[in-house]
């Protein structure tokens, strides 16, 4: 991490247009966590996570872990990639204008 908290440079910031597909996803994603929102009420901690636990809380990196190992064995597959490797992947597939599947 740079002194000043930012871990991007100037020269690696770019933005990548988003498929209309994920567009969907991400606003559907946003209503569901509206209604998590209701549910949690006064415990809900407003922190404006795009991903984050029921109650508006940062996800810890073991959560995250523990989540995508659950996804891979639920689609069949084994359990041996990281976060990291799903996040580089998806960025690689955007950047070279395939769609991410």
């Amino acid at each position: 991490m740079r002194k000043n908290g930012d871990t991007k440079t100037k020269k690696s910031r770019r933005t990548i247009a988003l498929p209309d597909e994920v567009v969907r996803v991400l606003i559907a994603h946003r209503e569901k966590q509206g209604q998590q929102r209701e549910r949690a009420g006064d415990k809900w901690q407003e922190l404006n996570r795009v991903f984050c636990t029921r109650h508006g809380a940062e996800l810890s990196a073991g959560s995250v872990r523990r989540s995508l190992t659950v996804a891979l064995r639920f689609a069949d597959l084994p359990p041996l990639w990281t976060p990291r490797e799903l996040r580089h992947s998806f960025v690689s597939l955007m950047s070279a204008g395939l769609p991410a599947k």
